[in-house]
């Protein structure tokens, strides 16, 4: 039998955990995982349901092993069981949700997943899946009007006909998403990461004249329609990472004019802009090449850009071929279109030029003229 004075002791204990604030309480559950924050109700009396209301869950691949065991029939089993009991004892609001899906989870477990969080007032939702298994995104997701964060790895991005509007959504994150139909996310978005994507020519309806796009960020992603991008006033941060061999000449020509669409640019990275072409001789390659390159310089030199000012343009970053004379024409229009530029960094391969060809790249560069006064052209290999 408990001591009298031990068992005071525990209720005072008991007591004093009881007492603390439910917001105090919600914010350490917020930095614990989902098997401790279930372990929490047995502290006291008031912990005891708290956890059933929290409104953040995070089911990532550490909670897909903490739950899994060696077989891999038991292993879905004992997940699908696991993530079942906590959404359907959940109470309350679910606000921050994130989920990792392993290895041949059926289909029909996340439908009944996102159809249940759909009514749960979700706001930051992520879903990562861990192989390329032919998932599409459950419908519901385009219920929850709510959302204002949305991050996707590995899924099949396929919006129904008839579905509910993201008019929330600031920030979305698409990686390795192949896109299949028309979407938006709304006018509300700001930020757009899209990587190893396809199919974002179906992101067109996104750019219209009343977007707030802030940032932007394309990388490694397939043929685009640039036509797109006819509406970019708003935009400040803008990087363009590709080495895909389909570059095409319209390209440069729809990124001068993205360039002038863009006023409020602050930030502009352009990555690997390399002309890549496969299966020919190197002869035809080289004079491919060539007669490429000097039809964008010649276009570059044609362009009239005495309306094209970019006031709020601070920072630049160019990776990969900067060497080439298409690209050092561009160097030269940026650095004279940009009064507020402080800071143009240029990454060189070195592999591809010899000692005296990047000695006579810097000196050229060293005397580019600079509308700005305080702007510094930064050269790396």
């Amino acid at each position: 039998m408990m001591e009298p004075q031990l068992k005071s002791r525990r209720l005072v204990d008991d007591d004093r955990i009881s007492s603390l604030p439910v917001e105090l309480i919600y914010c350490i559950l917020a930095h614990l995982p989902i098997h401790d924050v279930a372990r929490t109700s047995i502290l006291s009396r008031t912990w005891r349901n708290i956890w059933k209301t929290h409104t953040r869950l995070i089911l990532d691949d550490s909670f897909s092993l903490k739950v899994s065991s060696k077989k891999s029939e038991s292993c879905l089993s004992a997940f699908s069981g696991a993530v079942d009991k906590i959404l359907f004892v959940h109470t309350g609001s679910i606000w921050d949700f994130e989920l990792y899906v392993p290895e041949k989870l059926h289909q029909s477990h996340i439908d009944r997943w996102c159809k249940h969080l759909s009514d749960k007032g979700i706001r930051t939702l992520k879903l990562s899946n861990s192989e390329w298994n032919g998932c599409s995104i459950p419908s519901y997701i385009f219920d929850c009007s709510e959302l204002t964060q949305l991050k996707l790895s590995k899924w099949f991005l396929s919006p129904p006909h008839k579905s509910g509007c993201f008019s929330n959504l600031i920030e979305v994150s698409l990686v390795d998403v192949v896109i299949t139909s028309e979407i938006s996310f709304g006018n509300q978005l700001q930020k757009l990461y899209l990587l190893r994507c396809r199919g974002i020519q179906h992101l067109s309806c996104q750019f219209t004249n009343n977007n707030n796009l802030r940032r932007l960020d394309i990388s490694r992603c397939d043929t685009m329609d640039w036509r797109c991008f006819n509406y970019t006033n708003t935009l400040e941060v803008f990087t363009l990472f590709t080495y895909l061999p389909n570059f095409n000449k319209n390209k440069p020509v729809d990124l001068i004019k993205l360039l002038g669409s863009s006023p409020r640019l602050k930030s502009l990275s352009l990555v690997d802009l390399t002309l890549q072409t496969s299966n020919h001789p190197q002869s035809t390659i080289e004079h491919y090449l060539r007669k490429k390159e000097e039809a964008i310089e010649h276009y570059l030199e044609s362009v009239d850009w005495t309306n094209v000012i970019l006031h709020q343009l601070q920072f630049v970053e160019i990776f990969g071929e900067v060497g080439s004379r298409s690209v050092l024409h561009l160097i030269k229009l940026l650095a004279a279109s940009s009064p507020s530029l402080r800071d143009m960094t240029l990454v060189c391969r070195k592999r591809e030029h010899s000692f005296e060809e990047l000695f006579m790249m810097k000196q050229e560069l060293l005397r580019v003229p600079r509308i700005s006064p305080q702007a510094q052209i930064v050269w790396r290999i």
